[in-house]
């Protein structure tokens, strides 16, 4: 019988420790980050951020253009403590101009970046990859939904670029592959290989692909609810998270709630947050179990929201910073090494014709 005790008594302790470690609220620190702003005169836009550690994230962006001209793309380097301008992808064959929408990086030797080419009195998608020392054009592109394209890439090299409605082409550190046609128009990619993405485009279902093609997956939602997913971290291929919005009775507008769930490999299941009003936009992980949700809440002055997530539940977090009085809009966050994430987005000081960038930055004091 001891040893039978000694067996039940094991299994409690595990068992509490598995409780006390899903109850754990992870202490960190939100801290505002003076933006770049290469030309005060005019409007300043960051579109999306790709930290590889505390001292290394890339924005990109574009200045607006000034009267008779036309927008300059910007990729800027945050060091920790101050800005550098980088050489932005050159201008694709044909386009007048082309400004950054989305960037990845596995390692300082391997980014890749989505593109918004003005060609003739429209826009296409283009792509780029950087190899740490040039910028070269990946070999896709479309003119469908080019605001839906979007790129990953690993710690490996390796890349998936994302054509909306076109091409998925990866990239396996030696030669391009087209791989699927018929690609969704993502609002956001996450993958752990050339073999595993999740995709998520402002709606219920969830895309999965596996190297060759794309599947629809039904996205975890409660009954009755108009569930909008828009944000994506895969730690694993049987671990990802899935943020967005959710409205009570399927009706929208209306109040807008924050909305997340879990793929464990095989399904969907929704995680419940600790309560809050607004959008989740925007997830990412410095590990499994030290993850930030960014988002805002629309309906009251765009009040920043976040939320933590410890591994196994979400935790209410201290909001990122507003600077000013309402019009403050986090829509993207990376997470890297050192466990530490950059925030970015855009706050409307008085008016949009005033829009700045909104740039803060977490770091976590126990994990």
């Amino acid at each position: 019988m001891r040893g039978r005790r000694a067996s039940v008594k094991l299994v409690a302790l595990v068992a509490l420790v598995a409780v006390v470690a899903s109850a754990c609220v992870l202490d960190g620190e939100w801290t505002a980050v003076t933006p770049f702003d290469p030309v005060p005169a005019t409007q300043t836009h960051v579109n999306d951020v790709a930290c590889l550690s505390a001292t290394d994230c890339l924005v990109v962006g574009f200045e607006a253009a000034p009267s008779g001209g036309q927008p300059v793309p910007q990729l800027q380097r945050w060091d920790g403590a101050s800005w550098t301008a980088l050489p932005a992808p050159p201008t694709p064959a044909g386009a007048t101009y082309a400004l950054p929408t989305k960037i990845s990086c596995g390692s300082p030797t391997a980014c890749g970046v989505a593109l918004l080419a003005r060609v003739g009195t429209g826009y296409v998608g283009r792509f780029a990859r950087w190899d740490g020392a040039t910028w070269s054009a990946a070999p896709l592109g479309g003119p469908m939904l080019p605001q839906r394209d979007d790129v990953w890439c690993g710690a490996d090299g390796s890349c998936v670029f994302t054509s909306a409605g076109g091409q998925t082409v990866t990239w396996d550190g030696s030669a391009y592959a087209s791989v699927a046609l018929n690609t969704p128009p993502l609002e956001e990619l996450s993958c752990t290989s050339l073999v595993h993405c999740v995709g998520v485009e402002g709606n219920p279902e969830t895309y999965h692909f596996d190297g060759s093609a794309w599947t629809t997956v039904e996205g975890p939602s409660l009954p009755g609810r108009a569930t909008r997913y828009v944000g994506v971290h895969c730690f694993t291929a049987t671990d990802c998270l899935a943020v967005g919005s959710d409205y009570p009775g399927g009706l929208e507008p209306g109040d807008v709630f924050p909305a997340a769930g879990r793929w464990n490999g095989t399904s969907w299941a929704v995680t419940p947050l600790p309560g809050g009003i607004g959008t989740l936009h925007d997830v990412s992980c410095a590990s499994s179990v030290a993850c930030v949700a960014v988002g805002f809440d629309d309906a009251h002055a765009a009040s920043p929201v976040a939320f933590g997530w410890n591994g196994g539940q979400w935790y209410s977090m201290a909001a990122p910073p507003a600077p000013v009085p309402f019009g403050n809009h986090y829509l993207s966050i990376s997470c890297s090494t050192g466990d530490h994430c950059l925030a970015v987005g855009f706050a409307d000081a008085t008016l949009p014709a005033d829009r700045q960038p909104l740039i803060a930055s977490y770091q976590w004091t126990s994990t």
